[in-house]
Parts: structure tokens; C-alpha cells; sequence
């Protein structure tokens, strides 16, 4: 189980850099390296959530 939860974990990272590039597309920000900075730097939020799963939830 434990290398589903690794596996989500890569999803997420890996989606980061094509999410990003549709976000840069819109001009949603008037900052935009800003705003990857600040998502970059919350990365370990994936980490806190699925280790939430990982340690609660019944599998």
C-alpha cells in the first residue's frame, strides 16, 4: 500500500510543471513567479495529506 501512497505523491509533483504552464497561459496573477514560489515552497502540503490518508484511512 504504501507505494500507492508514493505514487500519488509523484502524480501530484508531476503535475505541477504542466499545471503551472496552463496557469502562466491565463495571466491569472500580475506576479506569476511569485505564485510559483509560494506553491513551491508548499509542496510538503501534498506530503501532510497524503500521509493523512496513509496513517487514518482503513485499507
Amino acid at each position: 500500500m504504501s507505494d500507492c501512497y508514493n505514487s500519488a505523491k509523484q502524480q501530484a509533483y508531476d503535475c505541477f510543471d504542466p499545471c503551472w504552464k496552463e496557469i502562466n497561459a491565463y495571466s491569472l496573477t500580475e506576479e506569476p513567479d511569485k505564485l510559483r514560489v509560494c506553491f513551491e515552497k508548499r509542496r510538503h502540503f501534498v506530503d501532510e495529506i497524503i500521509n493523512c490518508f496513509k496513517t487514518k484511512i482503513k485499507a
